[in-house]
Protein backbone atom coordinates (compact mmCIF):
# COMPACT_ATOMS: atom_id res chain seq x y z
CA UNK A 1 0.00 0.00 0.00
CA UNK A 2 1.50 3.23 -1.10
CA UNK A 3 0.53 6.55 0.27
CA UNK A 4 0.94 8.28 -2.75
CA UNK A 5 1.67 7.34 -6.92
CA UNK A 6 3.30 10.09 -9.19
CA UNK A 7 2.95 9.15 -12.39
CA UNK A 8 5.66 10.21 -14.68
CA UNK A 9 9.08 10.01 -13.73
CA UNK A 10 10.45 13.30 -15.28
CA UNK A 11 12.20 16.04 -13.37
CA UNK A 12 9.13 17.99 -11.42
CA UNK A 13 7.59 14.42 -10.32
CA UNK A 14 10.75 13.39 -8.90
CA UNK A 15 11.08 16.54 -7.04
CA UNK A 16 7.45 15.72 -5.83
CA UNK A 17 7.86 12.18 -4.84
CA UNK A 18 11.47 13.18 -3.05
CA UNK A 19 9.78 15.54 -1.53
CA UNK A 20 7.16 13.20 0.05
CA UNK A 21 9.38 10.24 0.40
CA UNK A 22 11.64 12.93 3.21
CA UNK A 23 7.85 13.85 5.03
CA UNK A 24 7.53 9.60 5.29
CA UNK A 25 5.19 9.02 2.84
CA UNK A 26 5.57 5.35 1.12
CA UNK A 27 5.64 6.75 -2.66
CA UNK A 28 5.52 4.79 -6.30
CA UNK A 29 6.52 6.30 -8.87
CA UNK A 30 5.59 5.46 -12.42
CA UNK A 31 7.17 5.81 -15.66
CA UNK A 32 6.40 4.60 -19.15
CA UNK A 33 9.98 5.04 -20.49
CA UNK A 34 13.16 3.41 -19.73
CA UNK A 35 15.01 6.10 -18.09
CA UNK A 36 13.68 8.90 -15.49
CA UNK A 37 14.17 12.57 -15.97
CA UNK A 38 11.53 13.04 -18.20
CA UNK A 39 12.43 16.44 -20.33
CA UNK A 40 16.06 16.47 -18.37
CA UNK A 41 17.60 13.49 -19.61
CA UNK A 42 20.60 13.01 -21.63
CA UNK A 43 20.38 10.60 -24.18
CA UNK A 44 22.84 9.57 -26.97
CA UNK A 45 21.12 10.44 -30.20
CA UNK A 46 24.02 9.70 -32.78
CA UNK A 47 27.08 7.46 -31.66
CA UNK A 48 29.05 9.02 -29.21
CA UNK A 49 27.18 12.44 -28.86
CA UNK A 50 24.90 12.58 -25.76
CA UNK A 51 23.26 15.92 -25.26
CA UNK A 52 20.69 17.33 -22.81
CA UNK A 53 17.08 16.16 -24.99
CA UNK A 54 14.74 18.69 -24.28
CA UNK A 55 15.84 20.94 -21.92
CA UNK A 56 18.48 23.39 -22.80
CA UNK A 57 19.51 24.43 -19.04
CA UNK A 58 18.53 23.64 -15.26
CA UNK A 59 18.22 27.17 -14.01
CA UNK A 60 14.99 26.18 -12.56
CA UNK A 61 15.93 23.63 -10.54
CA UNK A 62 16.05 25.68 -7.22
CA UNK A 63 19.05 25.53 -5.10
CA UNK A 64 16.88 24.97 -2.11
CA UNK A 65 15.36 21.40 -4.13
CA UNK A 66 19.36 20.49 -4.97
CA UNK A 67 20.12 20.81 -1.05
CA UNK A 68 16.61 19.52 0.15
CA UNK A 69 17.06 16.22 -1.53
CA UNK A 70 20.80 16.14 -1.37
CA UNK A 71 20.92 15.83 -4.96
CA UNK A 72 24.94 16.49 -5.16
CA UNK A 73 24.96 13.36 -3.11
CA UNK A 74 23.40 11.05 -6.25
CA UNK A 75 26.18 12.83 -8.60
CA UNK A 76 24.19 15.83 -9.77
CA UNK A 77 26.22 18.14 -10.82
CA UNK A 78 26.03 21.43 -12.81
CA UNK A 79 28.36 21.99 -15.58
CA UNK A 80 28.85 25.68 -17.31
CA UNK A 81 27.86 25.54 -21.32
CA UNK A 82 29.43 28.54 -23.25
CA UNK A 83 28.74 29.51 -25.55
CA UNK A 84 24.89 29.53 -23.73
CA UNK A 85 23.09 29.44 -27.18
CA UNK A 86 23.44 28.20 -31.19
CA UNK A 87 21.37 28.52 -33.66
CA UNK A 88 22.52 27.67 -36.98
CA UNK A 89 20.47 28.46 -39.81
CA UNK A 90 19.89 26.83 -43.05
CA UNK A 91 21.73 29.59 -45.18
CA UNK A 92 25.33 28.53 -43.75
CA UNK A 93 24.79 31.74 -40.75
CA UNK A 94 24.86 30.75 -37.36
CA UNK A 95 24.17 32.89 -33.66
CA UNK A 96 26.21 32.10 -31.09
CA UNK A 97 25.18 33.81 -27.34
CA UNK A 98 27.80 33.78 -24.74
CA UNK A 99 28.22 34.39 -20.77
CA UNK A 100 30.33 37.44 -22.09
CA UNK A 101 27.65 40.26 -23.11
CA UNK A 102 30.39 41.88 -25.13
CA UNK A 103 31.10 38.54 -27.49
CA UNK A 104 27.09 37.58 -27.33
CA UNK A 105 26.70 41.87 -28.58
CA UNK A 106 29.08 41.28 -31.02
CA UNK A 107 27.64 37.84 -32.55
CA UNK A 108 24.54 39.65 -32.93
CA UNK A 109 25.38 42.79 -34.38
CA UNK A 110 26.28 40.21 -37.77
CA UNK A 111 22.53 40.09 -37.72
CA UNK A 112 21.05 43.48 -36.61
CA UNK A 113 23.46 46.21 -34.92
CA UNK A 114 20.05 47.67 -33.44
CA UNK A 115 19.74 44.67 -31.70
CA UNK A 116 23.19 44.21 -30.40
CA UNK A 117 22.89 47.91 -29.42
CA UNK A 118 19.81 47.01 -27.31
CA UNK A 119 21.04 43.87 -26.42
CA UNK A 120 22.39 44.73 -22.77
CA UNK A 121 19.12 46.68 -21.85
CA UNK A 122 17.14 43.86 -22.65
CA UNK A 123 19.81 41.57 -20.36
CA UNK A 124 19.23 44.00 -17.53
CA UNK A 125 15.36 43.42 -17.98
CA UNK A 126 15.34 39.81 -17.91
CA UNK A 127 17.46 39.88 -14.72
CA UNK A 128 15.08 42.22 -12.95
CA UNK A 129 11.76 39.71 -13.96
CA UNK A 130 13.68 36.56 -13.18
CA UNK A 131 14.17 38.66 -9.41
CA UNK A 132 10.41 39.25 -9.24
CA UNK A 133 9.68 35.45 -10.37
CA UNK A 134 12.41 33.54 -8.88
CA UNK A 135 10.43 33.78 -5.69
CA UNK A 136 7.76 32.65 -6.86
CA UNK A 137 8.83 29.08 -8.14
CA UNK A 138 8.43 27.81 -4.41
CA UNK A 139 5.30 29.18 -3.56
CA UNK A 140 1.64 28.19 -3.69
CA UNK A 141 0.15 30.49 -6.39
CA UNK A 142 -2.93 32.32 -5.03
CA UNK A 143 -6.25 30.99 -5.13
CA UNK A 144 -8.17 33.05 -7.70
CA UNK A 145 -10.90 33.75 -7.23
CA UNK A 146 -10.04 34.09 -3.52
CA UNK A 147 -12.63 32.58 -1.59
CA UNK A 148 -11.24 32.83 2.38
CA UNK A 149 -9.27 35.51 4.07
CA UNK A 150 -5.92 33.57 3.32
CA UNK A 151 -6.37 33.51 -0.53
CA UNK A 152 -6.95 37.51 -0.22
CA UNK A 153 -3.78 38.03 1.97
CA UNK A 154 -1.56 35.92 -0.76
CA UNK A 155 -3.22 37.83 -3.49
CA UNK A 156 -2.44 41.20 -1.30
CA UNK A 157 1.37 40.26 -1.10
CA UNK A 158 1.80 39.20 -5.05
CA UNK A 159 0.05 43.35 -5.58
CA UNK A 160 2.34 44.28 -3.09
CA UNK A 161 5.33 43.05 -4.88
CA UNK A 162 4.11 43.99 -8.24
CA UNK A 163 3.63 47.44 -7.20
CA UNK A 164 6.83 47.69 -5.88
CA UNK A 165 8.58 46.84 -9.22
CA UNK A 166 9.17 50.14 -10.65
CA UNK A 167 7.20 49.43 -13.94
CA UNK A 168 9.10 52.25 -15.67
CA UNK A 169 12.25 50.30 -14.83
CA UNK A 170 10.64 47.77 -16.69
CA UNK A 171 9.62 49.65 -19.41
CA UNK A 172 6.10 48.99 -18.95
CA UNK A 173 3.29 51.50 -17.76
CA UNK A 174 1.73 51.32 -14.26
CA UNK A 175 -1.61 51.38 -15.91
CA UNK A 176 -0.65 47.50 -17.27
CA UNK A 177 -1.00 46.27 -14.09
CA UNK A 178 -4.13 47.00 -13.03
CA UNK A 179 -7.36 45.40 -14.39
CA UNK A 180 -8.99 46.41 -17.15
CA UNK A 181 -12.00 48.18 -15.93
CA UNK A 182 -10.59 50.00 -13.41
CA UNK A 183 -7.42 50.95 -16.65
CA UNK A 184 -10.57 51.96 -18.78
CA UNK A 185 -12.26 53.86 -16.03
CA UNK A 186 -8.81 55.64 -15.09
CA UNK A 187 -8.45 56.74 -18.94
CA UNK A 188 -12.34 57.41 -19.76
CA UNK A 189 -12.23 55.56 -22.28
CA UNK A 190 -15.74 53.64 -20.76
CA UNK A 191 -17.42 57.09 -20.24
CA UNK A 192 -20.16 58.47 -22.60
CA UNK A 193 -20.27 62.01 -23.36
Amino acid sequence: MYDAIVVGAGHNGLVAAGYLARAGWKVLVLERRHLVGGACVTEEVFPGYRVSTAAYLVSLLQERVVRDLELRRFGYEVLPKDPAYFAPYLNGRYLFMYADQRRTCEALARFSRRDAERYPTYERFVERMARFVEPMLLEAPPNLPPRRPADFAALSRLGWRLLRLAPAQLGISPACLLPPRVRSWMTGSNRTS
